[in-house]
């Protein structure tokens, strides 16, 4: 079987290094966002079976600014339409010490772990 496997992305808009393109976008929200773009062409060469994503999407924890969220939702969205994705939640995509996940919507895109799960 033939998996991509990538992770801590930590998608961020970092004001301190970061310019606002022309578009309205921030310009070091767009690199990362192409990174992943290049992940998800890199597994359509290789002809991956899935990919998977092993947390920290975001960087801030307990919060994520919509200016993040919402065009790394529509990057995931047409992402994950191109072949199987599978979202583990790392350390910086919970919301609160009660576990709650930032990357719980994902699930409607992706297979989400937001638990170990022991089978077998």
């Amino acid at each position: 079987m033939n998996i991509i496997i990538f992770s801590d992305t930590h998608f961020y808009h970092n004001p301190a290094k970061s310019t606002t393109l022309g578009d309205g976008a921030n310009s070091w929200l767009a690199e990362q966002v192409k990174i992943v773009d290049s992940i998800f062409e890199y597994a359509k060469e290789v002809k991956a079976e899935r990919i998977i994503f092993n947390g920290d999407l975001f960087e801030e924890k307990n919060r994520v600014n919509a200016y993040v969220f919402n065009p790394i939702w529509k990057k995931f969205a047409s992402l994950g339409n191109t072949m199987p994705l599978l979202l583990n939640t790392g350390n910086h995509d919970y919301l609160t010490y009660k576990r709650l996940s930032i990357v719980e919507p994902f699930s409607a895109l992706s297979e989400l772990v937001t638990k170990v799960k022991i089978t077998g």
